[in-house]
């Protein structure tokens, strides 16, 4: 059976309130192409790896491929997603995507808001587990996740 492991999935609307001295920080990813120009980290160890990685929604009326679901807010686009094409093994694979938000400091109190979806399954359509696992690395600006679809690097911190 396929194991899926997404880790650090923000789908839409991520918002750090203000509280204090915490980092106000909002992504609702119109544009992923200018996620790394901005911080963002991008890592695929699914394994074997396939043939997609993390790619930018698409809304229900797109054509000739509409997709599963509109964003939470903002265009109907205007999302970050990641499937089971990550890996290319079928049913069998692990998928292991990351997605690293640009470096920041945590106080204790702060808040991190972020919206997930997965598709609603049809009659006759298989469907795959989600699992999704947020991490945070202890280890400043680390961007180490490992080297395999097992390792989580320095981000051994689940939250």
């Amino acid at each position: 059976m396929k194991k899926l492991f997404t880790y650090l999935v923000l789908t839409t609307g991520l918002a750090m309130p203000f509280t204090g001295n915490s980092q106000a920080f909002t992504e609702n990813f119109d544009d992923i192409t200018t996620l790394a120009g901005s911080g963002w980290i991008i890592q695929n160890n699914s394994s074997p790896l396939g043939s997609l990685n993390w790619f930018q929604g698409t809304a229900t009326t797109a054509t000739p491929t509409p997709g599963p679901f509109n964003a939470y807010n903002g265009a109907a686009n205007a999302y970050i997603a990641a499937n089971y094409s990550n890996t290319g093994a079928g049913s069998t694979g692990t998928i292991s995507n990351w997605l690293i938000t640009p470096n920041r400091t945590f106080r204790n109190g702060d808040v991190l808001t972020f919206y997930t979806r997965k598709p609603t399954i049809g009659g006759g359509q298989t469907d795959f587990p989600d699992r999704l696992e947020v991490r945070m690395s202890t280890n400043g600006a680390s961007t180490n996740v490992g080297t395999n679809a097992s390792g989580t690097g320095d981000f051994s911190t689940l939250l």
